[in-house]
């Protein structure tokens, strides 16, 4: 049986002990840790949130993330928040290192890295856990080229071929189309890969049948001149044709076939023999034809102007010559430029003109 002495010294205890205890409850604070996304509803009476994490056994290392910071002072409905660092042995594009993450998932991982995991190669999938002690994870993030096709430019990581780049995009082609470089190509970094849609359409087309001339000689006209007895007229024809088009512009045509609806009517015309009258070329008209042409009366520059005095050919014709003037002798040719100049002046030739003085 216990002494009056030790009841009363167990009385007093249990005294302080309560007392103690009803101070402890007096500054308890609740407040929820959270761990790799675990919380935790916590009654504490720490000071800070270094005291709450060292009391729950929990050692932050370097790369560990706590929020918020250590020194923190702990208040009523504080939320602790720790994410715990795993160690990453690396393997990226055949480069190895040590990656620490807080991500709790590979797919947190590659989403650190700016990697999507539909466009690389990856040791795990994304939903895989990472543990605490960490893994090891292999990523093969491709070649990055760019696609055109359609009007429109895709940047995409991809592996394999130029075809498995066109699919990756989620593109489709058949036989006609035209892939640059061919499908079959290994990608490589920077490639760029142009995929043109090639479409053949048939088509028909009503065309113009030109129509032949035929001559007889009549010695009452000079040589040169021609004069139409029948007129010709021009047939009509309806063609078959494939038209190719890329990207929807057309680049060729090919005729397959060609059915005539008119035939066209041949003309009939009346062709000079006569010798023109000889004409001298000297005086103004020979300086005129030096300065346009080098008195040279077959010029022929590619320029749309011929002869001795540099004539158009609509001009030419305008005062009754055919062909080419500068087919014609140099006779004819100083012929109708005389008429020329004396229906429009010297102003036809207005460069030469004002160097002779005409002007």
């Amino acid at each position: 049986m216990l002494s009056k002495f030790w009841l009363a010294v167990a009385g007093l205890l249990l005294g302080l002990a309560l007392a103690v205890i009803g101070v402890n409850l007096a500054f308890a604070k609740q407040v929820v840790l959270t761990v790799d996304g675990d919380p935790t509803r916590l009654t504490v009476v720490h000071a800070n949130v270094a005291e709450v994490l060292a009391a729950q056994g929990i050692v932050i290392g370097p790369h560990d993330q706590v929020y918020p910071a250590m020194a923190a002072t702990v208040s009523n409905g504080l939320v602790i928040d720790v994410k715990l660092a795993r160690p990453i042995d690396l393997v990226l594009d055949g480069r190895r290192g040590r990656h620490w993450t807080t991500s709790t998932t590979v797919g947190g991982i590659l989403a650190e890295l700016g990697l999507v995991f539909d466009e690389i190669k990856s040791s795990h999938d994304p939903d895989a856990a990472v543990p605490l002690e960490g893994l090891t994870l292999t990523v093969d993030p491709g070649q990055a080229v760019s696609v055109t096709a359609d009007g429109a430019v895709q940047p995409l990581r991809a592996h394999g071929t130029v075809a498995d780049a066109l699919l990756q995009a989620g593109l489709e082609w058949d036989a006609d189309d035209l892939i640059s470089p061919p499908a079959e190509q290994r990608l490589s970094f920077g490639l760029t890969i142009n995929l043109v849609r090639v479409e053949v359409r048939p088509t028909t087309r009503q065309t113009d049948l030109p129509f032949e001339t035929e001559y007889q000689d009549d010695d009452s006209l000079y040589r040169g001149q021609t004069q139409v007895t029948s007129r010709g007229q021009v047939g009509q024809a309806i063609q078959e044709i494939l038209q190719t088009f890329h990207d929807g512009q057309l680049v060729s045509e090919v005729v397959t076939s060609q059915r005539t609806t008119r035939p066209p009517v041949t003309q009939t015309a009346l062709r000079g023999t006569q010798a023109p009258p000889a004409v001298a070329l000297e005086g103004v008209w020979a300086a005129l034809a030096k300065c346009e042409s080098g008195g040279n009366p077959r010029t022929n520059t590619g320029n749309g102007y011929y002869g001795l005095y540099q004539f158009s050919l609509r001009t030419w014709q305008g005062v009754g010559g055919s062909g080419l003037p500068s087919d014609a002798s140099a006779e004819e040719q100083t012929a109708r430029a005389q008429i020329l100049q004396a229906r429009s002046g010297w102003g036809q030739w207005p460069g030469c003109a004002r160097r002779l003085g005409l002007l």
